[in-house]
């Protein structure tokens, strides 16, 4: 609100950042997670605590890339494309009322009352 009212914006404006990547909103469906990879990590999974800063986009790969982050730099140098891959998967299987991100369900809650509001 503060900086909206010195940018003198005269439209609803709301400001949501990811807590550190978006992976971590992937990793908050783990139903999701779950369908896209069944072969999937479950113990890293759930040893993952949510929206911490440690590496987000490692943990995913560590979790549903077959030998993990090691692996995945030795044979690609294209890991952006395999990160979007990911999304996709993941995505369309994704619950946006039952994620386990506190910045994704904020997020989530901020377009709910731009949509409703």
């Amino acid at each position: 609100m503060e900086m909206r009212d010195k940018l003198d914006l005269s439209i609803q404006v709301f400001f949501c950042i990811a807590i550190e990547e978006i992976e971590a909103w992937l990793l908050g469906d783990n139903e999701a997670l779950i369908k896209a990879f069944p072969s999937a990590k479950r113990q890293i999974l759930q040893n993952y605590e949510q929206d911490s800063i440690v590496g987000t986009w490692e943990i995913l790969a560590d979790i549903i890339y077959k030998g993990g982050i090691r692996k995945l730099k030795e044979e690609s140098f294209e890991i952006g494309r395999q990160k979007c891959y990911w999304a996709k998967e993941i995505g369309v299987h994704m619950d946006i009322r039952n994620n386990n991100s506190p910045s994704f369900r904020y997020f989530i809650s901020k377009l709910d009352l731009l949509c409703n509001g």
